[in-house]
């Protein structure tokens, strides 16, 4: 695929997905050079251990697609409650799960927190 103008305008893609966990930091898929930007960013939620940086690349998530064409895509990492069991793209990831329905100390505000607050510079 030849990348657009369109495609200038794209910042990256953040992809929340793999559970209904709490969001623990993100894949850098095996792009050190964002590392600064993304612990930047997690900072902080650092009293929420939201700050792993992994280096390795994640697969089977929604983001794929966009690093597929060369625009920077990253994942969350998340606990992965209850995931490859009950949850995964199943009838059973309702509002139970979302809303800590499974573990009551999970405060599903922070998983809009972390991912809302974005970096003052895209990662790319």
């Amino acid at each position: 695929m030849t990348l657009t103008k369109k495609h200038a305008k794209f910042s990256a893609c953040f992809n929340v997905d793999s559970g209904t966990g709490e969001i623990r930091g993100i894949y850098l898929q095996g792009i050190d050079r964002v590392r600064p930007v993304f612990q930047q960013w997690l900072a902080p939620f650092r009293d929420m251990d939201a700050t792993t940086l992994s280096f390795r690349e994640t697969g089977g998530t929604d983001h794929l697609s966009f690093g597929d064409v060369g625009l920077p895509a990253y994942q969350f990492i998340r606990d992965r409650v209850e995931y490859e069991t009950r949850t995964h793209h199943s009838n059973t990831d309702g509002y139970d799960r979302a809303s800590g329905g499974l573990d009551p100390g999970i405060d599903d505000r922070r998983n809009v927190r972390v991912p809302g607050s974005q970096p003052r510079r895209t990662p790319s």
